[in-house]
């Protein structure tokens, strides 16, 4: 209940989750340790005979949206990659192709470090030098004309780099392990047939999501402290877990639980459900999951 008061409060909550990479190169090393920081929700693929499994361990509160609606929101499936390597075998593929993906992000990344540095600089002779913690050359022998003409090349006839790098962030958002053996058994993700939105997406010119307050990030903190308490490294520094949500407030001009088809809750439950949504002035239908599940 607590949750689905913060819901009705708040809106969706958008949360971050970082998984490491590593790929095993040729010489039998390990390169360089890569991790994907994703911010999203999802939203599992289920049919109402498969709900009560799914209630027995993600608890018993459900909430249904139709899957045109979703779409509508911003959902997309997500690309389920086995991580796991054996030696001597090809399994190793999915995390090549997820390394070599940062490595494009790291590449237009730099551009966008170009694009900005030549910007800055007015004399078209003035010879181009990075600065120290920039990109990885210190200096070159290219004047500031001769970049201008290999970014305008570059870019013809394409969107700007800034729209590239963005576009690739997007595209990581959407991948996850088939499994994580750790907690999991085989394929345990890859079965739960997780749909997501994911934070900083824009329709039009317009977020479709908010970064949260400190005052709300420490609200939500105390529905389960230990979880949104943890601090974790991001870009902008160490912080906590709540810190870095989003929330997604809206959808066509109402409150974003209005787009559910149904609010699903167990019967003894089912009266302060639907106080909350009528305090609110919600509309959204509320159902026993013993009856919806059957």
């Amino acid at each position: 209940m607590s949750i689905l008061a913060s819901m009705v409060k708040y809106g969706l909550l958008l949360t971050p989750e970082r998984f490491e990479l590593r790929e095993s190169l040729a010489d039998g090393t390990l390169g360089k340790q890569s991790f994907i920081l994703q911010k999203r929700i999802c939203f599992t693929e289920l049919a109402p005979a498969e709900l009560s499994a799914h209630c027995e361990q993600f608890g018993p509160f459900a909430i249904q949206w139709e899957v045109g609606t979703l779409i509508q929101m911003g959902a997309v499936p997500v690309f389920y990659v086995p991580l796991r390597e054996t030696s001597g075998a090809n399994d190793g593929i999915a995390t090549s192709m997820l390394s070599r993906l940062g490595d494009i992000q790291d590449l237009l990344s730099r551009l966008e470090s170009l694009e900005r540095l030549v910007q800055q600089m007015h004399n078209p002779h003035e010879t181009l030098n990075f600065p120290p913690n920039g990109v990885v050359a210190a200096s070159t022998t290219c004047t500031v004309s001769d970049a201008r003409n290999l970014l305008q090349y570059l870019q013809a006839g394409i969107q700007p780099v800034a729209a590239l790098t963005a576009t690739v962030r997007y595209m990581f958002g959407h991948f996850y392990p088939t499994e994580n053996l750790s907690y999991t058994g085989p394929l345990d993700y890859y079965r739960q047939r997780e749909w997501r939105i994911l934070a900083n997406i824009v329709n039009r010119g317009v977020p479709v999501t908010d970064p949260i307050s400190q005052t709300d990030a420490d609200a939500i903190s105390g529905i389960d402290a230990a979880f949104f308490g943890r601090e974790q490294d991001f870009p902008s520094g160490r912080l906590t877990l709540a810190s870095e949500c989003h929330l997604y407030r809206t959808f066509r001009g109402r409150h974003v639980l209005e787009s559910a088809s149904r609010l699903v809750v167990p019967g003894h439950a089912i009266n302060a459900a639907r106080e909350l949504l009528d305090k609110a002035n919600l509309k959204v239908e509320v159902v026993e999951v013993e009856r919806h599940a059957a």
